[in-house]
């Protein structure tokens, strides 16, 4: 149920627009008429400047979390792909330091590491060793390590695997030799 409501207003006058002017119009009425209807001379904004404003704020407030989000998307999968070329690094690095004749005990395929390059059934790498003997060259071997990381999204390990590949061979040390 609508109610109408009447509202009685009181106009007083400025001094001076108390009398008509002979053969025109009151000023004042004039004046009235200019300003009428508009929210001239009152501090504060309207409910649609307001709305249009949060509008505005949601809209920047939106994109900025969303650059944000792909910002850190982009931060995880750089860190993770160069910690898996760090291991893999490691591990090269490890094959040519131990005896040219256990190098084969370094092959696996498919073992989950930590971030350490420890085997680790909760690891975030994948990382495989191929050790491969060369053909017609003596006591020389092709190492070929490949560390994939976990995919965040997906929980698998797809993508490409960082992959590191070199050629190490035995040498003979003379006694006395130092190097």
């Amino acid at each position: 149920m609508r109610t109408l409501q009447i509202i009685r207003l009181t106009i007083i006058p400025p001094q001076g627009c108390e009398s008509v002017l002979s053969g025109g119009e009151d000023p004042c009425l004039v004046d009235l008429r200019l300003t009428s209807g508009v929210y001239r001379g009152k501090k504060g904004f309207t409910l649609v400047e307001v709305m249009v404003s949060m509008l505005l704020f949601a809209l920047f407030i939106g994109g900025a979390l969303g650059l944000l989000s792909q910002t850190m998307q982009s931060h995880y999968l750089v860190r993770d792909r160069t910690e898996a070329t760090n291991l893999a690094w490691s591990r090269v690095e490890r094959a040519s330091n131990i005896e040219f004749t256990a190098l084969s005990e370094l092959a696996e395929s498919g073992t989950r590491i930590n971030r350490s390059g420890l085997p680790d059934a909760e690891g975030e790498f994948l990382r495989t060793t191929i050790i491969t003997p060369l053909s017609g060259a003596l006591d020389a071997v092709q190492i070929r390590v490949e560390v994939l990381n976990l995919n965040r999204r997906r929980g698998d390990f797809s993508g490409s695997p960082e992959v590191i590949e070199t050629i190490l061979s035995h040498v003979l040390r003379l006694p006395g030799d130092g190097s």
